[in-house]
């Protein structure tokens, strides 16, 4: 593992936390992406987001939230059962 000569401990974790989210699909908690979602993009900055039946009302809702993701240039995987 890398270290940046200097950084704080909290810094140090950040980077490796970012470069492992970025491997990772994660859920999120709700139906938009509001604050706490884009909390969580931010601080994990995964490879994508996988949305579940909690994530989806209807379509118009479901191209909002999709039409913001891409913004961001964040994958998008849907779970079918």
């Amino acid at each position: 593992m890398k270290g940046v000569a200097g950084a704080t401990g909290s810094c140090y974790l950040t980077g490796m936390t970012n470069h492992a989210g970025q491997r990772l699909f994660i859920g999120l908690p709700g139906r938009e992406l509001d604050a706490v979602a884009r909390g969580l993009l931010d601080t994990v900055q995964p490879a994508g987001v996988v949305l579940f039946a909690r994530n989806i009302e209807d379509t118009r809702q479901l191209r909002t939230l999709t039409g913001q993701l891409h913004a961001r240039r964040i994958r998008i995987a849907i779970d079918q059962e």
